[in-house]
Parts: C-alpha cells; sequence; structure tokens
C-alpha cells in the first residue's frame, strides 16, 4: 500500500516536467496517440524507484505507464501488469531535438579555439510516425539506449542525440554502434550527397570568346555589304 500511496503523489508531472527531468536523453520513448483515446494524446513506459526501507535496501523499481492529455497535463498511470490497462494507439514518437550550437571563434596568437554561444542551443520537441526510418530506429534501440546510460563511460553522454542540421534535416549518431544516420521532416532516412566541387572550366571560357568572335565577325560583313549598296 505505501508504494501505490507514493506513486499517486508522486507521478503527477506534466509532459514538459516529465521530458526535462525524466527524459533528457531520450532514453524512454514517449508515443503520440492521434487522434487522442479518452483523452490520452502521450504515452510512455518508464521505470519508477520509490523510497524503500528494508535492511540495506532503500529504494524499489516498478515499470509504469504515465498519461497525459493534449496540453501535456498527467492523467495519472497504470502498472504494467494491470489487467484494465488499456492498449492505445501510438502513431507517432516525440523527440526532442537538439538544434546545432552556434560557435564563436577564439583566437590567441597562433591557436584558434571555437567556443559555444551561450544560449545558442535549443531543445525542440517534434513527432515522427512511428513506422518511419527514425521512428523504427528509436524504438529498436530503446533496450540499448537505456544500457548505455547505465554502463556508459566517464561522462555519461547522450546514446543517440538528434540534432536538426538545417530545416528538415536530422542526424541521429549511434554511438553503441558507431554509426551516423540522416533522416528528413517524415523520419525516412536517406544518404548525404557528399559536396560538388566546382572547378574553372577553361573549355567553356574560350568558347564564349570564340562566340563573340562570330558574332562580331557577322556583323561586319552586314555592315560592309550595306557599304557595297550605297
Amino acid at each position: 500500500m505505501y508504494m501505490k500511496s507514493w506513486l499517486d503523489e508522486n507521478i503527477n508531472d506534466t509532459l514538459e516536467q516529465f521530458i526535462k527531468t525524466h527524459n533528457d536523453y531520450n532514453e524512454n520513448t514517449i508515443y503520440v496517440v492521434n487522434p487522442p483515446l479518452d483523452g490520452v494524446a502521450y504515452v510512455c513506459e518508464y521505470a519508477v524507484q520509490y523510497p524503500f526501507a528494508h535492511g540495506h535496501h532503500t529504494h524499489s523499481t516498478v515499470r509504469i505507464e504515465q498519461y497525459w492529455d493534449a496540453d501535456g497535463k498527467s492523467l495519472g498511470y497504470k502498472f504494467l501488469d494491470d489487467e484494465n490497462r488499456i492498449s492505445y494507439p501510438k502513431t507517432h514518437v516525440l523527440l526532442r531535438v537538439d538544434q546545432q550550437p552556434r560557435f564563436r571563434e577564439i583566437r590567441v596568437g597562433n591557436a584558434v579555439t571555437y567556443k559555444a554561444e551561450k544560449n545558442a542551443k535549443k531543445e525542440t520537441d517534434y513527432v515522427f510516425p512511428i513506422d518511419s526510418d527514425l521512428g523504427k530506429l528509436i524504438t529498436k534501440n530503446k533496450d540499448a539506449i537505456n544500457l548505455a546510460l547505465v554502463y556508459g563511460t566517464i561522462e555519461i553522454a547522450k546514446p543517440m542525440p538528434i540534432e536538426e542540421l538545417s530545416p528538415s534535416v536530422y542526424r541521429v549518431y549511434d554511438n553503441i554502434n558507431g554509426k551516423t544516420y540522416f533522416f528528413d521532416d517524415t523520419g525516412k532516412r536517406f544518404e548525404p550527397k557528399p559536396p560538388v566541387e566546382y572547378k574553372k572550366n577553361d573549355k567553356f571560357k574560350s568558347g564564349t570568346i570564340k562566340v563573340n568572335n562570330k558574332k562580331s565577325a557577322k556583323t561586319s560583313q552586314i555592315i560592309a555589304s550595306k557599304e557595297m549598296e550605297m
């Protein structure tokens, strides 16, 4: 009973609060129910640690599914093994996208360094179809993402940050497998084209000169024929 009463009192974060406090690394996929069903617009399954004083253990863990309405207000939760839990038709995934930061160049003597401007990096929420390439990548790697957070290196890095490189172009770096993926705003994966190198075309330039010469010669012939007529 203690666990249930503690959860009832503490599981009330808005969707925005939940993203900031529990989901900074996209380790828990938030699903979009579109259109909402019984007022539920967002669903997320995740683990909750609640205080539990018993012997040497101070916390215990339980997995729940939390629900929010279209405005992000919490509608409560259910245990995953609850027989009354409804299976909502999750159509999209809600992901927090990191926009590419702007950098300022700093020169000290011959040394050049780049420092990210303050408040330049912003996070924006986007929704992608759950059956898109990006949606499948995120949901498929959810367990691996959680493991990366637990068994990370010295500094816990974002396992799969999503960056907005430019309008409608998103990059995902999977440091678990050491791969980089690119997606458009529909969540479809694509391979970026290599930059095109433009070289000076001397043939085109000489061709232009020849055309100009031809025009000049033709104009001279017309003038000469008119003078003969006179």
